[in-house]
């Protein structure tokens, strides 16, 4: 069983695409919305819901880049993105299940790209299984930086190999990796699932149910 091999101490969840439901729909209106508000035409970018897929990059940092050739993390352009996003995503029905048996057994916490107002709306109830969610907005760097897998692992006080990452892109594993902690991919997320495993982590959780094996 995969309890077995993972002794774990703490279990370090992405949110979006792992608990939360992803939409393409969504982060196409979001990113029109977003392009709209650094004053530039959406149609200089990608013409419809296709193409925005084809210039959609995983990465956050790629894509603000890529709009206006500058990353800044600007608590607006978050607000305006989650605004736009959120009403089409929601989370998943085995969520609270799946929380309720590994918190028994571990520290849970999530490491997201998105806003903790976020998060923790969507979470609702289900938040108070996790002691802290690490959001865009407290920390300077993104995935694929370990900078949140740091502090995630300073918080409970672990050693790196004490630790396990379940992500759903390549940002969530090489995070994972540079910090030296345990890296888990799923298959139910944004990137394909090929990709994901050319990527070598530890563990695969191809469907929902065998996280619970954990």
């Amino acid at each position: 069983m995969i309890a077995e091999q993972v002794k774990k101490k703490v279990i370090i969840f992405d949110f979006d695409g792992v608990l939360r439901s992803v939409s393409w729909k969504g982060l196409h209106v979001a990113y029109i919305e977003i392009i709209k508000a650094k004053g530039k035409d959406p149609k200089r970018f990608f013409t419809d819901l296709k193409t925005f897929r084809d210039w959609f990059d995983m990465d956050w940092h790629k894509n603000m880049e890529n709009i206006d050739g500058t990353y800044l993390e600007k608590p607006e352009i978050n607000a305006l993105f989650h605004k736009h996003y959120d009403p089409h995503v929601k989370l998943f029905p085995w969520v609270e299940e799946l929380l309720i048996h590994l918190s028994e057994r571990y520290d849970l916490a999530i490491l997201s790209s998105s806003s903790i107002h976020s998060v923790k709306e969507e979470l609702g109830d289900v938040a108070r299984f996790f002691p802290i969610i690490v959001g865009a907005e407290t920390v300077m760097q993104l995935k694929p930086h370990p900078e949140g897998v740091h502090y995630i692992l300073n918080h409970f006080g672990v050693l790196s190999e004490n630790a396990l990452i379940i992500g759903d892109t390549p940002q969530d594993f090489y995070a994972g990796e540079s910090a030296g902690i345990w890296t888990g991919m799923i298959g139910w997320g944004l990137a394909p699932w090929g990709e994901l495993q050319s990527l070598n982590a530890e563990l695969y959780f191809e469907h929902p149910c065998e996280l619970f094996l954990l």
